[in-house]
């Protein structure tokens, strides 16, 4: 769709439209411009317009008032309008957002930056637009059902409700509400920022947060942004419904293993390409087109004395703490053989973390977004419970129930009376802040006994742990 796409520039200024039409029209995109809000409005009225760049001031009518009659007739997602400002504005940026723009870029625009920022907003467009269709479509089709259908009352009664759900679950996928940010340093963010220490990190999620209103949410977080999160849903057990983590861990120093000098950005911009290009190549798996266009986003993203002090901060990074007060059902979750991301990192923060799950998923990319994009969007959502679980395939707690036991073998080690104990307060599925309330202990004890079950058995998580429990009889 964002090949064909019509956009509409409105600015006062003759030399800005014609700055941004010919960026524009080099990505492909056909381009209408006005000088002002009343012709803006009446371009609006004889053609298709799929977005709109909007400055924000202009004499006479001004941005916020063209944006206002256009939102009486176009909402948000039929008509993505992103507002143009020359001042880094605060106030005047959540104002236009209220009003509702979807974005605000600062002028002069990075080209770059500028085309994802359409791109995205015309890709959720078409996501729209699509969801509308395949809702008409059902629509369509079980009016054609009931009129034609033959079947008997219980099966047409079977029919009528599997494509009610179906529609509601369109409808809710509308409704639903995803929110991604920039971390500073980085992307639209302010560039202007020495600090990125984790109180900081934590501190940036927490106004996002606050600005949106949010009371409840899914946090999902990636790479050195996993300890923020975790932090911040250990501190807001209220607040966060559910945690994902993709490639995270709770010590940077288990990542970095080696100091980074924050001062030696001199020595990293020299090499900056090389280091890039090699660090992509181990995101992706690949060193064909697909790392090519990301290394690019990466450029225009973020500068190599910024990514060396985030990296530098993130070796400090050390949430081990906070891990038993996360309350929220997490999923920690990467590829099996991705190699900057190592399993026992992996295992360590599902194991400590009350609510966590391990998943493995086959594939060596290390980035969510490359390779199997799919496989990962499938088991998020299935954490999520966007989506239900596999008809045929059982859990490995069930699948290790079921199971027969190999010859009837006991365990090769044998478990003390304490150990036995909290193996089968596991198996029933207790936290283990309620294990420790049963057996009148500390959790730090309880967290002491699954380490010693762990390493006896040969054992990586608490998943393992119950397969195991089931197995023998503790439950």
């Amino acid at each position: 769709m964002s090949e064909q796409a019509t956009i509409l520039i409105v600015d006062d200024e003759i030399t800005i439209r014609k700055t941004l039409g010919l960026a524009l029209t080099s990505k492909g995109y056909k381009i209408v411009a006005a000088g002002n809000g009343p012709e803006a409005l009446l371009l609006l009225e004889d053609n298709v317009i799929d977005l709109a760049l909007l400055d924000m001031r202009m004499p006479g009518m001004s941005g916020y008032e063209v944006l206002k009659e256009i939102r009486k007739s176009h909402s948000a997602l039929e008509l993505p309008v992103l507002m143009l400002t020359a001042t880094d504005d605060a106030d005047a940026m959540i104002s236009s957002l209220k009003s509702g723009a979807n974005d605000y870029l600062i002028k002069p625009c990075n080209r770059e930056i500028l085309a994802a920022r359409i791109e995205t907003q015309l890709s959720m467009k078409e996501m729209n637009e699509s969801l509308i269709s395949e809702r008409n479509n059902l629509r369509r089709e079980f009016v054609d059902a009931k009129v034609k259908s033959e079947l008997d009352s219980v099966k047409f009664k079977s029919e009528f409700d599997q494509r009610t759900q179906a529609e509601k679950a369109l409808i809710e996928s509308e409704r639903r509400f995803k929110v991604l940010y920039d971390a500073r340093g980085c992307g639209l963010s302010d560039r202007r920022r020495d600090e990125f220490t984790l109180e900081a990190a934590v501190l940036d999620l927490g106004a996002v947060v606050d600005q949106l209103g949010l009371e409840s949410f899914a946090l999902c977080s990636f790479f050195n942004a996993t300890p923020a999160a975790v932090r911040y849903a250990a501190h807001h057990p209220a607040r966060v419904s559910r945690l994902v983590l993709w490639g995270g861990f709770a010590r940077g120093a288990d990542v970095y293993a080696f100091p980074i000098d924050p001062g030696a950005g001199g020595l990293v911009a020299a090499n900056w390409e090389l280091m890039l290009d090699a660090a992509v190549r181990t995101w992706t798996g690949s060193a064909g087109e697909e790392a090519r266009q990301i290394a690019g986003y990466f450029r225009a993203a973020v500068d190599p004395e910024t990514a060396l002090k985030a990296f530098a901060a993130a070796r400090d990074y050390d949430v081990t703490a906070d891990l038993p007060r996360v309350d929220a059902p997490t999923l920690v979750v990467q590829r099996r053989d991705a190699r900057s991301q190592r399993l026992e990192i992996a295992r360590e923060l599902a194991a400590r973390i009350p609510h966590a799950e391990l998943s493995l998923l086959p594939g060596a990319e290390a980035s969510p977004f490359s390779g199997d994009v799919e496989a990962g969007v499938r088991e998020v959502e299935r954490f999520l419970g966007l989506r239900p679980a596999t008809a045929g395939q059982p859990s490995p707690v069930a699948a290790a129930r079921d199971a027969p036991p190999a010859d009837a073998a006991p365990p090769p080690l044998a478990l003390t009376e304490r150990e036995a104990e909290v193996l089968a307060l596991l198996c029933r599925g207790r936290s283990n802040k309620e294990i420790a309330a049963d057996l009148g202990v500390s959790v730090h004890t309880v967290e002491r006994h699954l380490t010693n079950l762990y390493s006896k058995l040969g054992l990586h998580s608490r998943t393992e742990a119950v397969a195991f429990g089931l197995r023998y009889g503790y439950g």
